[in-house]
């Protein structure tokens, strides 16, 4: 029997092809629904799975950065132990650099006295002054200038200014470029790569930056007794008028006006916000 004479002998309505049609689309969107589910399901997995990924990524990069930090301070207690070294270095090569100097000016002052010894002797005797090489003042020597010029290009660092914060976007703190500064930028390039940056507990520099040591300038000049910055030039310009009374009058005077600018520019640091 079809579904119409089915549905005749039961009393029903026979089955249009609108109820046809719509047995179709509720099949369809059945099917439909489960792919959707598929595909939440698929996506949640892929989430997961990312997520896994991620945390072993950054795991791998946490204990690489555990080790660089090992590396590190030995690194640094390396470069430490060599500071010492460093500056005896500095110092005995500032020695060898004045003595060069020294020696090269006593040896052109003695060619000088060589020089009217001989003039004076010839003028005397009436003898002929020998010919002698020419003399040069030292410091118009092009060699021994640049030599001068060498010892004074590279001044020692008067800070170890670093900037407040690291500078996450370029990391424009690590500019060096030895292994370790390569590496430490490596990790947190990709570190940054998988999560955002946190703010930097890294709060201030190593040493004082200029505007952090004026006001501490500021700060001590607030509390420090002015006294033993006036007392030593006065007992100074005392000590240099001798036993003259005039003398020491003046000498008195112009202590006194010292101290008192002294006291007004105290006073005037004292005042500051």
């Amino acid at each position: 029997m079809s579904s119409n004479e089915v549905n005749a002998a039961v009393g029903a309505s026979p089955k249009t092809e609108r109820d046809a049609e719509i047995e179709q689309l509720d099949a369809e969107l059945a099917q439909q629904r489960a792919l959707e589910r598929k595909a939440q399901r698929r996506a949640q997995l892929g989430a997961e799975r990312d997520a896994e990924e991620k945390r072993a990524r950054l795991a791998e990069l946490k204990g690489r950065a555990k080790k660089l930090l090992v590396a590190i301070a030995q690194g640094d207690g390396s470069l430490a132990t060599l500071e010492p070294q460093d500056d005896r270095a500095v110092r005995e090569t500032g020695k060898a650099h004045d003595a060069a100097k020294r020696t090269r000016n006593g040896r052109a002052d003695k060619r000088a006295r060589y020089r009217r010894a001989a003039q004076l002797l010839a003028a005397t005797f009436g003898l002929p002054v020998p010919a002698l090489p020419d003399i040069r003042v030292p410091s118009r020597s092009a060699v021994a200038d640049e030599g001068v010029g060498i010892a004074g290009e590279t001044p020692l660092a008067a800070t170890l200014y670093l900037a407040e914060e690291p500078d996450h976007a370029e990391l424009g703190d690590l500019d060096g470029d030895d292994r370790i500064a390569r590496d430490a930028r490596d990790l947190l390039r990709q570190q940054r790569e998988l999560a955002p940056p946190t703010p930097s507990p890294v709060k201030a520099a190593p040493t004082l930056t200029p505007a952090d040591a004026d006001v501490l300038a500021v700060a001590m000049a607030r509390v420090t007794d002015v006294r033993p910055l006036i007392e030593p030039p006065r007992a100074l310009v005392t000590e240099r008028a001798g036993g003259d009374p005039l003398a020491a009058a003046r000498a008195k005077e112009n202590a006194a006006m010292l101290a008192a600018e002294r006291e007004r520019e105290a006073a005037r640091i004292a005042r500051r916000p």
